[in-house]
């Protein structure tokens, strides 16, 4: 019987393949392809591979590209913090400089309002409130050095030099005054022509000062004489003043600085400057004596109160209290 056109030449009936199984047997064949491949580079690689060595310095090189990267990063970020605090700096002193420049300004504002302050509060001196604008104005002048005028200081100091006598805590304020005018007083004795000046000594004396004070350190004109009806004087009062035998004196004496009490003293043609002056009212007398940016610690008495008019009206003070 004749074969049909439906069987195979060799016997072998012909079978389709599924998708899956085509899949199958090209991986398969990738597989053996790539192995072939693989063997066939290896001797190859042999050849070129790095030792060792090259691998430690392959690494170095490695590790130091990573720190050289992360140091330029660090750089990088501490150039940004030091232009951040830099700008910061700059912004904070040019608010400060205008804080100050405004404060600066202000205080002065307030210097110059100060002696219509002064005037209105002496009006009614007994306030606290009068006191506070008295201390406020005068530490403003002084900090401005935008003086107050004289007038004004001597009113407002004989008014509460006038109050202090019935009110004790007008005393305070009426000797801050006082020491302002002081403050604005500044050296006017006039200093005579030279005469021949033989050697002779010229004695001055202060009253006995706390242990833990020091006397003024004075000077005199030297080469400078005058007779001794116009000399300086700085001694005790009493019946036999120790320069009593000198023909001829210095024209004026110079004391700086220190303390000294004047009760009981005689004083003529003596300039003190920065000296803290105590007085508790006895016997006084003074002759064209200067009080430069000098501090008064006075008791309040009658004869403290009349010193202290006299101080706050006149810049050379003559005064006398029995």
């Amino acid at each position: 019987m004749e074969p049909s056109q439906a069987g195979t030449l060799y016997g072998i009936e012909e079978m389709a393949l599924k998708a899956d199984e085509w899949k199958a047997i090209n991986a398969r064949i990738d597989r053996v392809i790539g192995e072939s491949i693989e063997k066939a580079l290896d001797p190859i690689r042999q050849q070129f591979k790095p030792s060792r060595r090259w691998k430690r310095v392959f690494q170095f090189l490695r590790d130091w590209s990573l720190l050289g990267t992360n140091i330029a990063a660090i750089i990088a970020l501490l150039a940004m913090a030091a232009a951040a605090w830099y700008f910061a700096l700059s912004r904070l002193e040019k608010e400060t400089r205008f804080q100050t420049h405004t404060e600066d300004r202000l205080t002065a504002i307030e210097a110059l309002l100060a002696p219509q302050k002064i005037k209105q509060a002496a009006d009614t001196p007994s306030r606290p409130d009068s006191k506070t604008a008295i201390i406020q104005a005068l530490e403003k002048s002084k900090k401005t050095e935008i003086t107050i005028p004289v007038q004004v200081i001597a009113d407002a100091s004989l008014k509460f030099i006038l109050a202090s006598k019935t009110d004790q805590t007008d005393w305070p304020i009426a000797l801050d005054l006082v020491n302002y005018r002081s403050y604005l007083n500044t050296f006017s004795t006039p200093i005579p022509s030279g005469m021949p000046t033989p050697n002779w000594q010229t004695h001055y004396h202060l009253q006995v000062i706390p242990p833990d004070r020091k006397d003024p350190e004075f000077e005199i004109l030297m080469g400078v004489a005058v007779q001794k009806e116009s000399g300086a004087i700085l001694e005790p009062l009493g019946p036999q003043p120790p320069n009593a035998e000198n023909p001829i004196g210095n024209p004026v004496l110079i004391g700086k600085g220190g303390y000294m009490n004047l009760d009981g003293m005689h004083l003529r043609h003596v300039i003190l400057n920065g000296v803290e002056i105590h007085y508790s009212g006895t016997a006084l007398l003074m002759e064209d004596v200067i009080f430069i940016n000098c501090t008064f610690a006075m008791d309040n008495t009658e004869s403290s109160r009349a010193l202290a008019r006299v101080i706050a009206t006149e810049s050379n003070v003559k005064f006398s209290s029995a």
